[in-house]
C-alpha cells in the first residue's frame, strides 16, 4: 500500500442533528488516505436530541430460510461452519421496543460508545468476531455489536450481544433491540451486516455463535448511512440522555476479523487505504465518570481489544 506523509490538521467537530454543539477537535495525523483522531473529552457537551429526529418507519424483516442461512454462513465463515450452524427460528418486529443504544458520537470521545467507527461513502457491508463477556455490577449494562450507520440518532442497523442479559439481538433504530437467542461466557460470536444486491432495498443481518452453533439471519428493509461500527456501548436509561447505566466488569473483549466491503465486494481491513474515509478511535467517558478504552488496531489491520479503565 502506498504510504503518504503525515499531515497535522485541525478541523471543526460536525454539528449533526444537534447532538453535540460546535467544538474543536484535534486531528493528529493523516496517513493512507485515512484521517486518524485522538480521543479528546467534551465535558460540556449538550445532549438533548430526541429519538425522533429521523423518521424511518415500517421496517420489514424477512427471516432467512434454512438454505439461505446455510449459504450465508458458508459465504461469510466457510463450509465447515455452515455444516454445523443451526438456524434459530425467530420472527421479530423491528418497529417496536424502546431503543437502548441511541446516541451516536460525532466526536472522538463519546458518553456511550467505545471502539472504531469508519466513515466511507462506499460501505456496503461490515463483519467482525468477538468473545462474549458478561458484564456484572450494580446497575450495569453494556453491549458489544457491529453495525452500519450512526451519524444520526435514528439511522443505525446493528447486531451483537447484550452483555447483561447474555442474549444476541438485532436492532434497527428508531426501534428497540429484538432478542434472538442466548449466549454463554466466552462464546465466539461472528456477526455481519451487508447490502443484499439480489434483494434491492434490503440489508442482510447474520449472527452466529460459533461455540454452540446457534445463529439467526434475516433481510431488513433499511437505508443506513455509510459508517461501519465495531463498538462496546453503555446505554442511556431515557431518550433525553440524562441518566446512564454503569459500565460493568467484564474483563477484556477482543474483536477480530473486523472488516468492511464496498460495492466491489472485496473485504478491506478497518484501516485499509484504498478508498479513503475518516476513521474514528472512540473513547467512552460516561455520565457516571467511567471510562472505556480501545487498543490500537493490531498489525493485521483487523483486530483490537476494549477494556474498562
Amino acid at each position: 500500500m502506498k504510504k503518504k506523509l503525515f499531515r497535522i490538521l485541525l478541523v471543526f467537530t460536525l454539528v449533526i442533528t444537534g447532538i453535540i454543539g460546535a467544538s474543536w477537535i484535534g486531528v493528529i495525523a493523516q496517513e493512507n488516505n485515512l484521517t486518524y483522531y485522538e480521543g479528546i473529552s467534551f465535558p460540556g457537551q449538550n445532549i438533548n436530541t430526541e429519538v425522533s429526529d429521523i423518521q424511518i418507519t415500517d421496517i420489514k424483516c424477512i427471516q432467512m430460510n434454512d438454505q439461505e442461512f446455510k449459504e450465508k454462513v458458508a459465504e461469510l465463515w466457510g463450509d465447515e461452519a455452515a455444516a454445523k450452524a443451526v438456524r434459530v427460528d425467530k420472527d421479530i418486529d423491528l418497529n417496536t421496543g424502546e431503543p437502548l443504544y441511541v446516541l451516536n458520537p460525532t466526536s472522538v470521545t463519546a458518553q456511550n460508545w467505545c471502539g472504531y467507527w469508519l466513515q466511507n461513502n462506499n460501505i456496503y457491508g461490515v463483519i467482525g468476531w468477538f468473545n462474549a463477556r458478561q458484564c456484572t455490577g450494580t446497575d450495569a449494562r453494556d453491549a458489544t455489536w457491529i453495525g452500519i450507520g450512526g451519524a444520526s440518532a435514528n439511522n443505525l442497523l446493528q447486531t451483537g450481544i447484550d452483555m447483561s442479559l447474555m442474549e444476541a439481538w438485532v436492532e434497527a433504530l428508531p426501534g428497540g433491540p429484538q432478542y434472538l437467542f442466548s449466549v454463554d461466557q466466552n462464546d465466539e460470536i461472528h456477526a455481519s451486516i451487508g447490502y443484499s444486491f439480489d434483494r434491492p432495498g434490503y440489508w442482510y443481518v447474520s449472527i452466529l455463535d460459533q461455540t454452540t452453533w446457534d445463529g439467526w439471519g434475516g433481510y431488513i428493509s433499511y437505508n443506513p448511512e455509510r459508517y461501519a461500527c465495531w463498538i462496546i456501548e453503555t446505554p442511556y436509561k431515557n431518550p433525553w440522555h440524562t441518566s446512564q447505566y454503569h459500565i460493568g466488569s467484564f474483563g477484556t473483549v477482543s474483536l477480530d476479523n473486523c472488516a468492511w466491503w464496498g460495492d466491489e465486494l472485496e473485504y478491506h481491513d478497518i484501516n485499509w487505504d484504498g478508498e479513503g474515509g475518516t476513521l474514528y478511535k472512540i473513547t467512552e467517558h460516561t455520565l457516571n465518570n467511567e471510562w472505556l478504552s480501545a487498543s490500537a488496531i493490531g498489525a493485521d489491520g483487523e483486530s483490537f481489544s476494549i477494556i474498562k479503565n
